[in-house]
């Protein structure tokens, strides 16, 4: 990728003659030009041109602002008007979820662990490895939401006699779904060798999502992992997370993106500026915002012509403004809060405007939605699975889903999945039906 210069916007005095009283300027500014009229006192400013490696918004030299359009290719992002490489700001966007992963510029990202019970981390994805039945009896749950048949107990011992799931003489008494704790998913052993289908979590929460296989969970993500810079996300388990403030002049979901460090340029006529020099709010110097004021008037900190500056009131200055808002006279700046923003919408750069929807939660299928109208998709269930109305994939029939990613079917109601002896894979009543799919 080329390197981008940024165009500079210096007023340099290429040529200064001096004829008797009268001064002739030739003014470069940048590629802006001071030119003398034929009158000879006012000076017109002509504006500069988009160099050749600007994009997005830049300051014309005088007063206004160049829409110089975006960078080419998916790997760059417009940064303070010149393009620069595009950095991933989260594993999420290239759909990975451990270790750590190039970030699209020489860095790295970290993706963190993986969170569910039995996941290793492969190819930067989080696949679930299957435990086999140790000195287990009975039927027994994988780890991995299957069924796995035990060894049978020696005659005079019964299952769960020697503990849970364990052979002994003992009696067994059988576990549900609640125990001390929480709440168990999935298709798990009742501790006497039977299977209890235990159904799914309610989210944010999923089935080892914690760290403990079959027992429902959530494990909380960070601001690194959320792409977030600033400002307060969902953690991905319900609790607000604070990911701090950004650095003037940058605001939190100034550039567009929420959670995000950026500050968008304002013109002069943007920031209703008539006279004098202004910046464009994040640190580049527009140049002047027009002529001098006519005899009598002056130009006040708020860029305007006037015969002298006046305070505004609280009402005044705060009027659909939000944050903090500075004083136009030089006094103490005005504290706005954030009572304009409804409806979802934050405060950016003393405007109200809407963020993006909510993160999906893990393992959550329907679009999320804010009250200011933004949605975001959320993964489509596999084929043979649907959204449920509890926001999960799932069998709309309501029995246990089998097979294997990309070939996945359902039990029918109320059944659960079954290894079979032969290695395939089909459905089975606990109540006392007999294993169905096993003689394909």
């Amino acid at each position: 990728m080329s390197s981008r210069v940024p165009a500079l916007f210096v007023i340099t005095f290429s040529a200064l003659q001096v004829f008797g009283c009268g001064l002739l300027l030739g003014t470069e500014h940048g590629d802006a030009e001071l030119a003398q009229t034929e009158a000879g006192t006012d000076r017109a400013c002509v504006p500069v041109a988009c160099a050749a490696d600007a994009c997005g918004r830049v300051p014309d030299g005088c007063g206004g602002l160049l829409e110089c359009g975006g960078c080419e290719g998916a790997n760059t992002e417009c940064s303070a008007g010149v393009c620069a490489c595009k950095r991933l700001r989260s594993c999420v966007e290239v759909g990975k979820a451990c270790d750590a992963i190039n970030d699209g510029c020489d860095g790295v990202l970290s993706c963190g662990p993986c969170g569910g019970a039995n996941e290793q981390c492969t190819d930067n994805r989080c696949v679930c490895e299957p435990t086999g039945c140790g000195d287990r009896c009975g039927q027994q749950s994988d780890g991995c939401n299957q069924v796995i048949p035990c060894a049978a107990c020696p005659q005079g011992e019964n299952c769960g006699g020697g503990g849970a799931d364990r052979c002994g003489t003992g009696v067994c008494t059988p576990l549900g779904c609640t125990i001390d704790a929480g709440q168990r998913c999935g298709n798990v052993s009742d501790g006497c060798g039977v299977i209890v289908p235990c159904g799914a979590c309610t989210l944010p929460q999923t089935c080892g999502g914690g760290g403990v296989a079959n027992l429902c969970g959530c494990k909380p993500k960070t601001c690194a992992q959320l792409g977030a810079s600033c400002g307060t996300i969902d953690d991905g388990c319900g609790t607000p997370l604070d990911c701090g403030a950004c650095t003037a002049p940058d605001s939190c979901g100034g550039g567009g993106t929420p959670n995000l460090c950026g500050c968008t340029p304002r013109s002069c006529a943007e920031q209703n500026r008539e006279c004098g020099r202004a910046t464009d709010g994040c640190g580049r110097a527009l140049g002047e915002c027009g002529p001098a004021c006519p005899g009598g008037l002056v130009c006040n900190v708020q860029g305007r012509c006037a015969p002298t500056c006046t305070r505004p009131t609280q009402a005044e200055a705060c009027a659909g403004k939000c944050g903090t808002v500075a004083d136009p006279c030089g006094g103490a700046p005005f504290e706005c809060g954030t009572g304009a923003c409804t409806n979802d919408t934050v405060c950016a750069g003393n405007t109200c405007v809407c963020p993006e929807a909510p993160a999906c939660a893990q393992g959550a299928c329907q679009p999320t939605t804010n009250r200011c109208g933004a949605t975001r998709e959320c993964p489509a269930c596999e084929p043979g699975l649907g959204c449920l109305a509890s926001n999960y994939c799932g069998c709309e029939t309501g029995g246990d889903q089998c097979g294997e990613p990309g070939n996945l079917f359902c039990c029918g109601y109320n059944e659960a999945c079954y290894r079979c002896p032969g290695g395939q894979t089909g459905c089975y009543d606990p109540r006392g039906s007999p294993p169905s799919g096993c003689s394909g």
